[in-house]
C-alpha cells in the first residue's frame, strides 16, 4: 500500500482510496460521492460498506476519549475472552449501521475500504506498515488522534464486502 500510495504522490495525487480486492462497486459514482465528502481536519473518509446480505460491514469504532486504553482494553480482552468480544462486536457494528458524517468524538474505520485524504498527508508519507489484516484501524485511528484529524463516514452508494470472494474456495 505504502509503495502505491508513495507513487501516486509522485504523479501529484494527494489522495489514496486503499481498497481490499472483495470490494465490489455497484455505482460508478461511489469514488466520486466518498472524494465529496472531503473537508479540512479530516485525515480519513469511510464509505458505505455492507455485506452480501445487506448487514453493516465490520467496522472499528473508537471514542477519542482515552483512546490508548481502549485500544489496549481490547487488544487484551480479545485474546482473553474472544466469543463476548465477537458478541459486542456484532453489537456494536448493528448499532453503528447509521452512522454517517462528520466524526466529533470518535475515531470510525473500516479496514476493508477507505479515503486517504491530503489532510492525512500533511503529517503522514503512508499508512502504519507494520501491520497487515490485523490492527490497521487501530494503527491509522493512532496516527489521526496524534495528527488531531477527524474521521468521516461518507454518504454514498454502499460497497460490497464479499469477504474473502477475492480467493477461490476450490
Amino acid at each position: 500500500n505504502n509503495i502505491g500510495i508513495q507513487r501516486l504522490q509522485e504523479e501529484g495525487i494527494q489522495r489514496s482510496f486503499l481498497a481490499n480486492s472483495d470490494l465490489e462497486f455497484r455505482d460508478p459514482n461511489t469514488l466520486r460521492q466518498i472524494l465529496t465528502a472531503c473537508e479540512p481536519g479530516v485525515g480519513l473518509i469511510t464509505p458505505v460498506i455492507i455485506n452480501p446480505d445487506g448487514s453493516a460491514a465490520p467496522r472499528v469504532v473508537y471514542k477519542k476519549k482515552y483512546l490508548y486504553l481502549r485500544i489496549a482494553k481490547h487488544v487484551l480482552f480479545r485474546h482473553l475472552r474472544l466469543r463476548q468480544n465477537q458478541a459486542r462486536q456484532a453489537e456494536s457494528v448493528e448499532k453503528g449501521k447509521e452512522l454517517t458524517g462528520l466524526q466529533e468524538d470518535a475515531y470510525v474505520v473500516c479496514g476493508c475500504g477507505y479515503l486517504l485524504t491530503e489532510e492525512f498527508f500533511k503529517y503522514y508519507d503512508g499508512i502504519f506498515s507494520e501491520t497487515f489484516l490485523y490492527y490497521e484501524e487501530w494503527a491509522t485511528s493512532i496516527l489521526l488522534h496524534k495528527a488531531g484529524l477527524k474521521t468521516k463516514v461518507a454518504d454514498c452508494s454502499p460497497i460490497i464486502h464479499l469477504g474473502g470472494a477475492s480467493t477461490p474456495e476450490d
